[in-house]
C-alpha cells in the first residue's frame, strides 16, 4: 500500500500565464503471489495493482522465471496488453517491456541492472 503526493503539490510554470496546478492524492494498493514450481525449476508471479491518481485503474500481470535465468511477462494495463521479458545472467539483469500507450503509442522499455 502507498499513498503518493499527500500534500497536493503545487506546480508552478514560469511564462506569461503563471499558470498553477496541483498533483492529486493518489491510492495505491497491490498484492502478488509466487509460486515455486521445483518440477520445473521455475518461480510464477501473478500481480494485481490499484491506482486511484486519475480515477481508478486497475493492473494485472503475470512473470515467469525459468531456470532463474528467462523471464516471460504479460499483463493488462487498464484494458491494453502489455508484454515483456528478462535475462538474468550471474549478477547482472536485462529487460523489456512493450506498452501500448494513448498519447505516445506503442512504447518500447529496455532496462539493465546490476546486484552487488
Amino acid at each position: 500500500m502507498n499513498i503518493q503526493d499527500l500534500t497536493k503539490t503545487k506546480l508552478k510554470w514560469d511564462s506569461m500565464t503563471k499558470h498553477e496546478e496541483s498533483i492529486p492524492i493518489n491510492f495505491r494498493f497491490g498484492a502478488a503471489y509466487t509460486k515455486n514450481m521445483k518440477s520445473i525449476k521455475s518461480d510464477i508471479t501473478i500481480s494485481w495493482n490499484l491506482d486511484t491518481k486519475y480515477g481508478i485503474e486497475m493492473r494485472y500481470g503475470a512473470e515467469w522465471w525459468f531456470l532463474k535465468t528467462l523471464a516471460l511477462r504479460i499483463g493488462l494495463n487498464e484494458s491494453r496488453l502489455t508484454f515483456g521479458t528478462g535475462l538474468k545472467v550471474s549478477n547482472f539483469q536485462a529487460d523489456y517491456a512493450f506498452v501500448g500507450h494513448d498519447d505516445l503509442g506503442n512504447t518500447h522499455r529496455i532496462s539493465t541492472s546490476v546486484r552487488f
